[in-house]
């Protein structure tokens, strides 16, 4: 591979990543994203790899914007949806928005349902590693929705043993 070539990058990032050099890897992440331009289809994997990385430095916001570029990149991806749905449900505490979470994992459930090398749920099992903690259980958060209360949690649900579920709830 030519030292130019965004794989190259790549490669080096995910090997820092293993070790948890976290700068570092985040640095070969933001070279491969600068070098593949002509390689849109490796973007969305690209950002969402920098984001995380970001995340594990305690840069939020710029996990947060890299996270949103997953779908942008790649829309019809369901896993990007859903990615960015559980950062918005259990990532860092400034961040958590069940309203921006429900539209994205609805939209995750709906791309997941004609793309079946993807996930349909937005479940523990698919959730990313935001190190927070959560469990089987446990109350996320409430918001509201116009005048509505919007309650976030996680419950067991038939064959699935652990999903996350909004209960609206108004007059």
């Amino acid at each position: 591979m030519s030292p130019d070539d965004y794989r190259t990058y790549y490669q080096r990032a995910v090997a820092h990543q293993e070790v948890s050099q976290f700068q570092k890897a985040m640095n070969e992440f933001s070279e491969a994203i600068k070098r593949s331009a002509n390689a849109t289809n490796v973007l969305a994997q690209l950002y969402y790899q920098r984001g995380q990385n970001y995340l594990r430095l305690g840069e939020n916001d710029k996990a947060e914007a890299d996270f949103r570029r997953v779908p942008e990149y790649a829309p019809g991806d369901a896993m990007g949806h859903n990615n960015l749905a559980w950062f918005y449900v259990t990532g860092p505490t400034n961040f958590r928005s069940p309203e921006k979470a429900l539209s994205l994992a609805l939209k995750s459930v709906e791309l997941g349902k004609t793309n079946y090398t993807e996930y349909a749920s937005f479940d523990f099992e698919t959730a990313p590693d935001f190190f927070t903690g959560y469990f089987l259980g446990d109350y996320f958060g409430l918001a509201t929705a116009g005048n509505d209360f919007l309650a976030v949690f996680g419950q067991t649900h038939g064959a699935d043993p652990a999903s996350i579920f909004f209960r609206r709830a108004g007059p």
